[in-house]
């Protein structure tokens, strides 16, 4: 195939990440149906499959699975690491849609939809940075013995 290199790295994964966020899709959706906390906490446990499916190139299920296990004892840094990335994804767009309601009308919208894409962009990075760098700090200090426990 033909592409930039991280386009081609990303075509060699994508059917992998389709299916795993498919799996820990509805199995969060089964656990938030059942009762709050259990979809809450597979969301939490899931958090790292992306990458193990694009670091170490594991399925889909074995990648849920070694999420799963590396987030074991770890379920309460877990969660504020993916509650800050949810609170830095969702208050830009909570103020930007304030900021909508007050927009003169002779605006175009092109400009407040610049505007939001580069507010929403930001944060994107962050959280992906940011899951990425703690995860790979949880992969480097963990022995793969003491994940399967």
């Amino acid at each position: 195939r033909g592409g930039s290199a991280p386009s081609a790295r990303y075509d060699r994964h994508w059917p992998r990440m389709w299916v795993m966020t498919l799996l820990s899709g509805l199995a969060t959706l089964l656990g938030l149906l059942l009762l709050l906390l259990p979809g809450l906490m597979l969301m939490v446990r899931f958090h790292f499959a992306a990458c193990f499916i694009v670091e170490e190139k594991c399925s889909s299920t074995a990648a849920l699975r070694r999420s799963y296990d590396l987030s074991k004892g770890r379920f309460w840094q877990m969660s504020a690491l993916v509650l800050l990335a949810v609170a830095l994804l969702r208050v830009p767009a909570f103020g930007l849609g304030v900021l909508w309601a007050f927009i003169p009308e002779e605006w175009d919208l092109w400009q407040m939809d610049a505007l939001f894409a580069w507010v929403m962009e930001l944060p994107v990075l962050y959280a992906a940075a940011a899951t990425y760098a703690y995860w790979d700090s949880l992969r480097k200090f963990t022995p793969r013995s003491a994940e399967a426990e």
